[in-house]
């Protein structure tokens, strides 16, 4: 079943998708349409040692029970856009 969500992104680490706390399967995508750039990463994440999602991009990957995403700003509360499902994940070209 496919789910989907918008998740706000601060300058403090957030969680984004797993599989315990968010609703939706191992495939997530995430898609930033926000106006700044959110990083992605482990519960460690920052600015500087993460993956940087810029502003129209999206990431598409498959977790597994032990994995959490999390994403940081270095401004204000951005809005990610989360899709999920059961459905192992194809190429995204955006």
């Amino acid at each position: 079943m496919a789910t989907s969500y918008r998740k706000g992104v601060g300058t403090t680490a957030t969680v984004i998708a797993d599989l315990s706390t968010t609703t939706g399967g191992p495939s997530v995508l995430i898609h930033n349409n926000s106006g700044a750039t959110v990083y992605l990463g482990g519960s460690d994440v920052s600015t500087s040692n993460s993956f940087a999602l810029a502003t129209g991009t999206a990431l598409a990957v498959t977790i597994d029970g032990s994995e959490t995403i999390y994403g940081i700003t270095s401004t204000t509360t951005q809005t990610v856009q989360v899709f999920r499902t059961n459905v192992s994940q194809t190429a995204y070209h955006g």
